[in-house]
This record gives C-alpha cells, structure tokens and sequence, in this order.
C-alpha cells in the first residue's frame, strides 16, 4: 500500500463549494490567474531535485521525481516512500494552476514536499507514516530552510506589491539587503499559497497581521494545523524565528528539536 501526502487533496474536495475552478481540477487550458507556466512548473522541480538530491543521499534516502505532470488537471502535491525504498516527490499540474499561484508560491510548495522528506522533527506519529515530517514541520522547513536555499542558488522572482506589515517585519529582522529580499521573497510566497488553501477549504483568507493566538499543549503531529498558523508558520521561517505556538509545543520532550 502507497502512503502519501497530499498538500492539496484533503482541501480539494471542498474545491467547489466556494472558488469557481470546478470540482477537483483546473484544465491545462483554463487561465484563472496563476502565472505559473509549463516551463516553469518543470524547471522548478527540477531545480528542488538539484538542490536536495545529494543531501538527501548523504542522509540515506535516494531522492526520485516520480511525477511531474503539467497536462493532469487535478490540484496535488505529494511526497511518497516508495516500495523500492526511494523517497520520491509528486506534482499534478492543476496545482501550479490555481488563481493565487506564482513561481515563488510553486517554489513553496515543492519545498513542503521536500520537508516531509528531509525536514526532521517532530515527525508523524502514525507508524507507516512516522518516517515523514510533519506538515508543520515541513512548512517551517520550507520557509526557513529550503527557499532561502533556492533563492541563494537559483534565485526567486521578486516579490510585488508586498503587505506592508511584511516589509516591516523584514527590514527590521535584517540589515542585510540580500536577506530582507529573500526575506519578502518568502513572505509573500507564503500569502500567496495560503489564498489558495482558504480558497480551497472555504474559510477566509488568512493575513499576516492578525497571527493566530492558538497555543497548543500537544505538536500537531498527524494533520495539518489551520490556514492562518500556516500562514504564521511560513513567515516565522522568513523571518528565521522558532516554530509558532499554534502547532508546535517545544515542551513536548519527545519529540523536541532544538529551534533554529
């Protein structure tokens, strides 16, 4: 039996209630906003396989792109061991499609799926999955670690018309011109995913300046936290600030992981 981890396909089915893009799927012809292009969307994935397939080798685990599939209109994304004992990544091209998506927000997306990979701890909990990271985790790794990464060797567009609570937040974080770009870079990439999952799920937008006040006593280890503490965590890695309260309670010993 497959497992996988699907970014999109939970939310998917709640696709039609709220966004006008049909039930399941965007079709390689439909334009509803995404600037994401055929050529992009492959040139990205190959770029993540680039940036983590001898890391992932040093640490044990053959990196493979299994899927990358521009034409299938259903919106997904996945990580997978696959029965070879390969960890592979997955990408349907109805994702790259949806109306808030760009290539940083693509970019975000591929970088989740290699944080289920590589991202660490905390770690699902349930047994066949508990050799993948959470997806809080994989979130923070994404922001913090894999798309400072990407914009460092292969550069990320520049953000436009940037909320201005983020441009406050990263120029007062960094001095370094370099790091508050990728800083906002990050941020707005961020935004931009987490419309698509409110759109997909059908709850309001999340934003920047109104954090979630959750405080959870347990890490959410085996489902995905809410729009807004994805949110929150996307721009806490920008930020290069600890996990967010809303999914990860440090005082879990178990499965604590220094913060970086």
């Amino acid at each position: 039996m497959k497992y996988i981890f699907l970014i999109f396909l939970h939310l998917s089915l709640l696709a039609g209630t709220k966004a006008n893009i049909g039930y399941w799927q965007v079709l390689p012809d439909e334009n509803l906003g995404s600037t994401v292009s055929q050529d992009s969307f492959n040139q990205i994935i190959k770029n993540i396989f680039a940036l983590y397939q001898l890391e992932s080798a040093q640490k044990g685990r053959v990196l493979v792109v299994k899927t990358s599939d521009w034409n299938t209109s259903y919106f997904s994304a996945w990580a997978n061991r696959e029965t070879d004992g390969s960890f592979s990544i997955n990408f349907w091209g109805g994702l790259a499609r949806l109306p808030f998506m760009n290539d940083a927000a693509f970019t975000l997306t591929a970088c989740h799926e290699i944080g289920h990979i590589l991202g660490g701890k905390p770690m699902v909990k349930i047994p066949s999955l508990s050799h993948m990271s959470s997806e809080g985790q994989s979130d923070y790794f994404a922001s913090t670690e894999c798309m400072k990464k990407y914009d460092l060797k292969f550069g990320i567009e520049e953000a436009q018309n940037v909320d201005p609570f983020i441009t406050s937040l990263c120029y007062d974080k960094f001095s370094d011109e370099k790091e508050f770009e990728t800083c906002l870079k990050i941020a707005a990439a961020g935004i931009s995913l987490s419309r698509n999952l409110s759109l997909l799920s059908g709850v309001d937008e999340a934003h920047a300046d109104t954090p979630s006040h959750d405080i959870v006593k347990a890490t959410i280890f085996d489902s995905y936290p809410s729009v807004q503490c994805r949110l929150d965590t996307f721009i806490a890695g920008a930020l290069s600030e600890k996990r967010p309260a809303c999914w990860y309670a440090p005082t879990d010993a178990e499965h604590i992981d220094k913060a970086r």
